[in-house]
């Protein structure tokens, strides 16, 4: 016995999920397998929903949100320059060593909005540059906050602001200065900048 094409179920349809590349995005995919490192990409800055931050706040005492509340206002107003990178970092580091346990990165990146890659370098930012004086010298380089998380890597400082001050004065871009690093400090891993701390 014949059945009507009526009766038939509609077969059910594939969903693709479609991820559009930002205009800014300077490194187009140009094939399977094309190795785009993380830290090259534009970090993600954008501040999460007022739900979420009200979620989040619920479950802290006065101190930690009042500590919150002032990362907030930081997103809220990006300078992203140096100065402001290390501000932020100072904010996470203080939030995450008053709070009674640890707080994850991927938390504070769902409550807050920037990546999580982002915050951890502020991070590493602000103890591998603890005082002012060690945030002129690095200054005194040229170096933008992306470059700089490229060169996190090189353990040396000296090697470190060497690299950094060639990068500034041959105009480098990102992808040039991850290539020279890459060339005379291998790490044997791919992939470069802070990490992401859990």
């Amino acid at each position: 016995m014949s059945i009507a094409r009526h009766e038939l179920p509609p077969a059910p349809r594939r969903r693709i999920r479609v991820v559009p590349r930002a205009k800014s995005d300077p490194f187009p995919v140009t094939g399977r397998g094309t190795f785009r490192p993380r830290s090259l990409l534009v970090p993600n800055l954008a501040l999460a929903s007022e739900q979420a931050r009200k979620n989040f706040r619920l479950r802290m005492s006065a101190d930690l949100r009042h500590i919150f509340d002032q990362l907030v206002k930081m997103i809220e107003n990006p300078v992203q320059d140096l100065p402001w990178y290390h501000r932020l970092g100072t904010i996470v580091a203080s939030l995450r060593n008053t709070s009674e346990r640890s707080i994850p990165m991927s938390a504070l990146e769902e409550a807050l909005g920037p990546c999580s890659s982002v915050l951890a370098k502020s991070c590493r930012f602000v103890k591998e540059y603890p005082g002012d004086e060690d945030l002129r010298s690095l200054s005194k380089t040229g170096t933008t906050w992306t470059l700089l998380t490229l060169a996190f890597s090189i353990k040396k400082k000296t090697d470190r602001h060497r690299i950094l001050r060639e990068a500034v004065i041959n105009a480098w871009s990102p992808r040039e200065l991850y290539a020279q690093i890459h060339l005379r400090f291998p790490t044997g891993r791919r992939g470069m900048g802070g990490g992401t701390a859990r």
